[in-house]
């Protein structure tokens, strides 16, 4: 079982509505034997995720009303295969929390084509539906040059 840990700030938005597309995304390909999660560098313990992250999510097909946010830790930072984050910020986070955790972090945007390998995915918050739709977009570009990369063995 291969485990993909999604990580934003929150919980409530970005790194929730990554691993319910990539859940879709895995299944949608036929491909078992991962398990996707989410948590947040500075969330708090069992909030719901963001009103505006479960609509524009319902809207691809993806229900995220059973979410609940949950703080990164030691052990699931440990336990994850893959560790992809919005920002440098958030890799920095991870990193800090569990050095050994350094060599399979990554931020989600550089697995797009055409990635520098710098770019961040911005926390729509205070931004409204529209803001959660353009974030969820730009995260599929990333999303589906991962499900291309592990289709290769190249991740």
């Amino acid at each position: 079982m291969k485990r993909i840990l999604f990580v934003c700030s929150g919980n409530l938005g970005r790194s929730p509505m990554a691993a319910g597309l990539l859940e879709k995304m895995l299944r949608s390909e036929g491909m078992a034997g991962f398990a996707v999660s989410s948590a947040g560098s500075v969330a708090a313990s069992g909030e719901e995720a963001a009103e505006e992250a479960v609509a524009v999510a319902a809207e691809r097909g993806v229900d995220l009303t059973g979410h609940r946010s949950r703080p990164i830790d030691r052990q699931m930072l440990q336990a994850a295969d893959l560790i992809l984050c919005m920002t440098r910020q958030h890799k920095e986070s991870v990193v800090r929390l569990e050095p050994r955790a350094e060599e399979k972090v990554r931020l989600l945007a550089s697995l797009a084509p055409g990635s520098t390998g710098e770019e961040e995915i911005a926390d729509p918050a205070g931004g409204g539906v529209e803001a959660f739709d353009e974030c969820l977009t730009e995260m599929e570009k990333p999303l589906v040059g991962l499900v291309k990369r592990i289709k290769e063995g190249t991740i």
